[in-house]
């Protein structure tokens, strides 16, 4: 693999990593906080997170079988492939390199707890958990479920407190003018 290649690689990578994150903003926080600003009690947080999850659910999906998909059609849309063989023909020059995308790849635990709220969300955590010859239904199951039930729970809490703390901030201002 020469440069050029892995330097497009990274820039498809990139934009198709910034396409799916605002996919996902749209799709899944701007209803969850519309649902929140309507009502932002238990009632509001349990009909967010059962509207939402699914949701949540079914992007993470699509973008794991459509990455699937563009990967058997010769393009790495995510730049995870692209990043395993990595490991193998370019930094064999480099071995603590080597060694540290290894180690970041080996540690499912920290991917898994960490990714799946912050930074990565869990369609990423999925694509780099996977096993490939488990299956969709075991993967789905067992993988990114967990992680976007885990990541609703979090996101919901840190919209709430938003939410809340907006409309505080307005209560006080309204009371001191």
């Amino acid at each position: 693999m020469n440069i050029r290649t892995l330097g497009s690689s990274f820039l498809r990578a990139f934009l198709a990593e910034r396409a799916i994150t605002f996919a996902t903003r749209v799709l899944t926080d701007v209803p969850m906080l519309v649902i929140l600003a309507w009502d932002s009690s238990i009632v509001g947080i349990v009909v967010a997170f059962v509207v939402i999850t699914p949701i949540s659910f079914l992007l993470c999906v699509g973008i794991v079988l459509g990455s699937d998909v563009a990967y058997r059609r010769g393009i790495d849309m995510t730049g995870l492939e692209t990043l395993r063989e990595l490991e193998s023909d370019i930094l064999k020059e480099g071995q603590w390199v080597r060694r540290l995308i290894r180690k970041i790849l080996k540690s499912r635990k920290l991917i898994f707890w960490i990714g799946s709220w912050f930074y990565l969300d869990p369609d990423y955590v999925t694509l780099l958990l996977r096993k490939k010859e488990e299956g969709y239904i075991r993967t789905f199951l067992y993988l990114s479920l967990p992680s976007v039930v885990i990541g609703m729970v979090v996101w919901l809490g840190v919209w709430w407190v938003a939410v809340r703390g907006f409309r505080s901030a307005v209560f006080v201002i309204d009371w001191i003018l």
